[in-house]
């Protein structure tokens, strides 16, 4: 019987020793009181900046939270009053002076007694000095200079999904600084009344991220470049300074001197009938010539422009005036010889004055069929000088040629294997001297099978 109490009482004891040690290790919490977390912000994204960031938050609807703590890297907090406005807001704060780089935002919001809710990480970068050193000025694909209007055309190379702008500097003729700004997706800008003489330059302004799907901002700074200077194309002023013109019959020849021998395009503008007619060629030797023929009598401007490899270019005006030609009579004109006609289209109705009436081939099975090429050959009775072609018509023809002679033997070709173009001027050499004249359709068009073409008139200008 004692033997049972004994048993029992040593089983109360050891009962007792656990529940001490149970307490022990409790304790700590039981001293400490009841943790209790708070709801944590539902989410957060930043915006990136130039050394700063902006934090978003959205704040849950619980009303207790009074204000959020930011922490930066684990390192340093910041401190946010909460304002509710809804029951559910989006809250927002701009970081500063953070280093350029990556960064974590751990965002834990706090009610009234201190309690923390979890926090919930975000993780942004910022941008700084090293970025900044990255961008470069929108690039110049062309630059056009107009030394008669003092006018410069600037056309920039295509912007990429990062310009927000591009700033232009130059100088007026007044010495007032002018600012032009385009937006990213411009490209042309025309400044007027402009000092060459005086740098001018641009900048590009960036950010460092590019818009969300909807089109938002995902920075909240622009970067701008370096401001770098835009040089004019001096060497294409110094080609046009050395220009001289000659006085041609109906045209003038044209002499300049391209020291550096660069690999340039001339374009030769003139004015006919109140019309711009310009004619380009490609010069690469130190001294060349180039003859504008058809032109009109009278003194006139003609403008020249010459562009480099790059597409800078360089305009400028002479005024000239060309010995005067006369449009030749064609009234004792007479066809010698042709491939085909057909009637009521006769060969003579090229050279009858009128352009309503026209030279046609046959097009139908039942005509005589001519082939390829089709001509006209006549007679303008005496060896004139001949200064220029203006041909009318030719919706059927594609190439052609104009054959001069003053034997009806030995030929010249002028205008060989040209394209048609509407009323198109056609220039011999000056002092070319012909009595006989043959126009050749090298290529006309098809009909059901057959090659045929149709012509309306030729003009030709000169002394008689």
């Amino acid at each position: 019987m004692n033997t049972k109490i004994y048993l029992i009482l040593a089983l109360i004891l050891i009962s007792f020793g656990a529940c001490d040690e149970m307490n022990s290790l409790h304790q700590p919490y039981l001293d400490e009181g009841e943790t209790i977390y708070r709801s944590k912000a539902d989410e957060v994204f930043l915006l990136s900046g130039k050394n700063r960031v902006q934090v978003f938050w959205v704040l849950s609807a619980d009303p207790s939270i009074v204000k959020t703590i930011i922490t930066v890297d684990d390192k340093s907090d910041i401190e946010v009053d909460v304002s509710r406005v809804n029951a559910t807001d989006t809250l927002n704060t701009i970081i500063t002076s953070l280093t350029e780089g990556s960064h974590k935002f751990a965002v834990r919001n706090i009610d009234r007694y201190g309690n923390s809710s979890l926090p919930i990480d975000g993780f942004g970068n910022v941008y700084g000095d090293v970025f900044r050193a990255s961008l470069e000025a929108r690039g110049v694909s062309t630059f056009a200079y107009n030394a008669d209007s003092s006018s410069v055309g600037i056309n920039l190379k295509p912007s990429s999904e990062l310009t927000r702008s591009t700033e232009i500097k130059c100088t007026n003729l007044s010495g007032e600084e002018i600012l032009v700004e385009l937006a990213n997706d411009e490209s042309n800008l025309l400044l007027k009344n402009i000092d060459i003489t005086k740098p001018i330059s641009s900048r590009t302004y960036y950010v460092p991220t590019k818009k969300d799907d909807n089109g938002k901002e995902t920075s909240i700074d622009q970067f701008d470049s370096d401001w770098k200077d835009i040089v004019p194309p001096t060497m294409l002023e110094q080609i046009l300074e050395s220009v001289t013109t000659e006085p041609l019959l109906g045209g003038v020849k044209v002499a300049w001197t391209n020291s550096d021998i660069l690999p340039v395009n001339f374009n030769f503008k003139k004015i006919v009938a109140g019309n711009s007619v310009s004619n380009i060629i490609t010069s690469d030797i130190e001294n060349d010539t180039y003859i504008i023929g058809g032109m009109e009598n009278g003194e006139q401007d003609i403008e020249i422009t010459v562009t480099d490899e790059k597409g800078y270019s360089w305009t400028k005006s002479f005024t000239v005036s060309p010995n005067p030609t006369v449009l030749l009579d064609k009234s004792s004109w007479v066809v010698i010889d042709f491939s085909s006609q057909v009637e009521g289209y006769e060969a003579v109705n090229l050279i009858d004055g009128s352009t309503e009436t026209f030279w046609h081939t046959p097009w139908f099975e039942t005509d005589p069929i001519s082939t390829e090429p089709h001509f006209v050959t006549f007679d303008m009775g005496s060896e004139k000088e001949i200064s220029s072609f203006v041909l009318f018509g030719g919706a059927a023809t594609e190439t052609y040629e104009i054959l001069m002679s003053s034997d009806n033997v030995n030929w010249t070709k002028t205008g060989n294997n040209d394209k048609w173009v509407a009323n198109k001027v056609v220039v011999p050499e000056v002092g070319t001297k012909a009595r006989y004249i043959k126009f050749v359709v090298l290529k006309g068009k098809v009909y059901q099978g057959i090659p045929y073409t149709h012509f309306h008139e030729i003009d030709i200008y000169g002394l008689e």
